[in-house]
């Protein structure tokens, strides 16, 4: 499913709604972060606009796992 470039708003009369998608590093508190995007957007949105803000949805889209290094590729000739 492509998400286009992770935020979605919908102003709408009764305020705004925003959809953000994210892929989150392997190990991270996922409430923890989600709530720290959440706040700093409604934050972020209550300084720059005088927009009411329906909802903040932050959307966990996948989880990025550390790449180890191939071995073989270490590996001088």
């Amino acid at each position: 499913r492509n998400h286009g470039k992770g935020v979605k708003v919908d102003l709408k009369e009764e305020g705004i709604t925003i959809d953000v998608y994210v892929v989150l590093q392997y190990g991270v508190s996922i409430p923890e972060v989600g709530q720290k995007i959440q706040d700093n957007i409604c934050q972020t949105l209550r300084t720059m606009t005088s927009l009411e803000i329906s909802a903040a949805n932050i959307h966990v889209v996948g989880v990025q796992f550390e790449q180890k290094p191939d071995i073989e590729e270490n590996r001088e000739m």
